[in-house]
């Protein structure tokens, strides 16, 4: 019997006297790298334990709370109308913090948040320092309800029109009564 073997090809005599092919070489340097590669797996698999990851664990990619919109808004009536630059809080995440953290607010700051949907949105007083009076604008920026002189003290309580808004103004405390702001103003904002 006559045999031809590719290159690097070997063979062998069976039990029965009968010539065996065997896989060439390079097939069987494979089948060792993969054999020895199961078995680093299954070493370091055991030795490794699997848990679910902590909060710690997790970084959370969120919105940046770099204030990037800037307006201007027109805001009372008659003589005691007047003009004031907002930081507008337009991402959920410059909405979460809002005032918080702050010491001081002057009569000419605020913070006008911009939602997506009117909702009657809650706002309470965590992290904060300073006392502030809350307006709720509807969609056509007209007054729908004022919360005055809300203070830190409040906090767990959550203050809120009972109807939806779309835009919310936290301004220092007393600004809605030495300002004349009254339900049923409109204001008129221009972004900067």
């Amino acid at each position: 019997m006559e045999v031809f073997l590719a290159e690097g090809e070997v063979v062998e005599e069976g039990v029965d006297g009968n010539i065996l092919k065997m896989k060439s070489s390079k097939f069987l340097w494979i089948t060792g790298v993969l054999g020895t590669l199961c078995i680093l797996g299954a070493l370091y698999l055991s030795f490794y334990k699997v848990q679910a990851p902590t909060v710690s664990d997790i970084k959370v990619v969120s919105d940046s709370l770099e204030i990037k919109r800037h307006a201007e808004i027109s805001i009372g009536q008659g003589t005691s109308s007047t003009t004031i630059m907002v930081d507008v809080a337009d991402t959920e995440a410059l909405q979460e913090r809002g005032l918080g953290g702050r010491t001081t607010m002057t009569e000419n700051q605020a913070m006008f948040f911009v939602f997506s949907i009117p909702e009657p949105y809650g706002f309470w007083m965590k992290d904060m320092f300073i006392p502030i009076d809350i307006i709720w604008l509807d969609k056509n920026l007209k007054v729908i309800y004022i919360k005055e002189n809300v203070s830190p003290s409040t906090y767990p309580e959550s203050f809120a029109p009972k109807t939806p808004a779309l835009y919310v103004l936290e301004v220092a405390s007393g600004f809605s009564s030495r300002h004349n702001v009254k339900i049923g103003d409109t204001i008129k904002v221009w972004y900067k």
